[in-house]
């Protein structure tokens, strides 16, 4: 009798389970169409198009800003280079999802194939680096070219424009190879295998969810893991391409400052112009930077990512605006002389002008008599007591090249022997009188 009630359970064994655990495998590699639901395909396609089609637009007033003042200017030039890439990464991303392979899950609107779902993820990944890589240089070139008052850096040229497509080019042909473009499930094609999620295994010995990618092969690029690890071939130069224009920038003021009695730019100017600087640049870098760090702890939400997509697409748009506030307006300041300096340049001009001042300030001419003409500011202008007119050019081009301070750079030409020169013919001018 105690044999018939004894418990006849057993523990299933692995070939039982096998079912189950493909299941699970299944839900966990993100190899099925409910991945994204059809609402965040929907935010993540329409998003991009949109933001897209701003950039696009904002990159081809860019460009046309600056091919009109591509003459004047290396500055101006480099923001052509910069507008050039920013335009096609606009193209591809309002393209969106057209590009993607029609038979991948997780998109809408997809007619692509694989061929054009690469060559949109490498042109997004190539411009975005190379955009980027040409703003950072701006703060190369505003440092040499500050410092040494913009004499002689047009030699600075050829070497930016080629080393910016250095690492963006070879590290982009490299990701091609390793298969990596692919849907991200945004509504474009970027760094992601395919399907999404999948490398994502199960160890059907232990039961335990793994890594290794063994159990669910990826068609497309490779594990989950090793993706992550090729994903920092973008996530490190982010981080460098913020790291490098604030040191560079930093360091500009301080030398500006100490160097001030040579250098032609107030430091107050070129630290409120630094900062306007890094503003569009954290704007629109700083949020990839941080949801592509965090995806190696698989806590980033799919707002976080579409919010730093947007931010990243409206890049154009802050580089745009920045780009018209540098090239835009009237650049001057008002700086305090010393009343001594003052009183002693009046007297110059008036001994070069052949004038004296009586015991009443009154102008006198050659003969000792009043001379009411003179003392009109028409005939004889006179600085403000206390106050002279210090100008102030913008960091990254020496001067307001489309306003009416553009007068004030001489190229070829040492400011040094003009102020010379000046000082040399004042003092002739006094010794000839005397």
């Amino acid at each position: 009798m105690a044999d018939h009630h004894q418990s006849s359970f057993t523990f299933p064994t692995t070939a039982e389970l096998a079912p189950i655990l493909h299941s699970v495998e299944r839900m966990l590699s993100g190899d099925h169409e409910e991945y994204f639901s059809p609402t965040e395909l929907r935010a993540g396609t329409w998003t991009t198009r949109v933001t897209g089609i701003i950039s696009l637009l904002s990159s081809i007033c860019m460009i046309w800003r600056a091919w009109k003042r591509r003459k004047d200017c290396v500055f101006h030039r480099l923001v052509l280079g910069m507008g050039i890439h920013l335009t096609i990464f606009g193209l591809a991303k309002a393209i969106g999802a057209a590009a993607i392979p029609s038979e991948t899950t997780n998109a809408l609107w997809n007619h692509g194939t694989i061929a054009t779902c690469t060559a949109q993820g490498f042109l997004i990944y190539v411009t975005f680096l190379t955009a980027c890589s040409y703003y950072v240089s701006f703060s190369v070139y505003a440092y040499v070219g500050t410092l040494s008052n913009f004499k002689n850096i047009g030699k600075m040229e050829s070497y930016i424009h080629l080393s910016v497509h250095v690492y963006p080019l070879i590290s982009g042909i490299n990701l091609i190879l390793k298969d990596m473009f692919n849907n991200s499930g945004f509504g474009y094609c970027f760094l992601e295998v395919d399907p999404i999620g999948c490398g994502v295994g199960v160890d059907f010995d232990s039961g335990n969810i793994t890594d290794s990618g063994n159990d669910t092969s990826c068609e497309r690029g490779h594990s989950h893991k090793q993706a992550q690890i090729l994903e920092l071939l973008l996530d490190v130069p982010l981080c460098i391409l913020m790291i490098v224009p604030t040191a560079v920038m930093i360091a500009l003021y301080c030398n500006v400052k100490t160097r001030q009695s040579v250098v032609h730019i107030p430091a107050n100017n070129v630290g409120q112009q630094a900062i306007y600087y890094l503003l569009a640049l954290y704007g629109g870098i700083l949020p990839s930077a941080i949801v592509h760090s965090l995806e190696w702890y698989d806590i980033v939400s799919i707002v976080a990512h579409l919010f730093a997509d947007v931010m990243f697409m409206f890049f154009s748009y802050f580089t745009i605006i920045l780009y018209l506030y540098f090239t835009s307006g009237e650049w001057g300041v008002y700086e305090e002389d010393d009343d001594e300096e003052d009183e002693s340049s009046n007297h110059l001009d008036d001994l070069i002008h052949g004038q004296t001042r009586n015991g009443n300030g009154a102008v006198e001419g050659q003969e000792g008599q009043a001379d009411p003409a003179a003392t009109t500011p028409e005939v004889l202008p006179r600085r403000r007591s206390g106050k002279s007119l210090r100008y102030s050019f913008n960091i990254f081009d020496g001067t307001n090249c489309s306003g009416k301070f553009a007068r004030f750079i001489y190229e070829g030409d040492s400011d040094d022997e003009r102020e010379d020169n000046m000082e040399t013919e004042k003092w002739n001018a006094v010794q000839d009188h005397i």
